[in-house]
């Protein structure tokens, strides 16, 4: 939660999980994501990325962004994240600021 100045304390809890990003056919991060599980919270809507080796040992930790209420996160043909919220909205992810191997 430090590395998201959107993020408000909240007394609910509820971790999501999305699919990883692998490599799709049209890479919109060029490269720089492959691997990484994004992670979140969504009551209070930071959203991390998290990458391990294959010892386990994680190697990659990075906020992404901020987005509450998230139900549903999937990698779209387009190379798109997409999340879905609570609120039934479909919103197309673009991540904060670049990441870095």
């Amino acid at each position: 939660m430090q590395d998201d100045a959107e993020a408000s304390a909240s007394t609910k809890r509820a971790l999501w999980v999305g699919d990883v990003y692998e490599s799709p056919a049209v890479d919109r991060c060029c490269g720089l994501m492959n691997g990484v599980v994004p992670i979140g919270e969504m009551f209070v809507g930071f959203v991390r990325g998290m990458r391990a080796n294959e010892a386990g040992e994680l190697t990659f930790d990075q906020h992404l962004g901020h987005l509450r209420n998230v139900t549903s996160w999937h990698i779209g043909a387009d190379g798109y994240a997409y999340a879905l919220t609570l609120e039934g909205q479909l919103h197309r992810v673009l991540l904060a600021e670049s990441t870095a191997e």
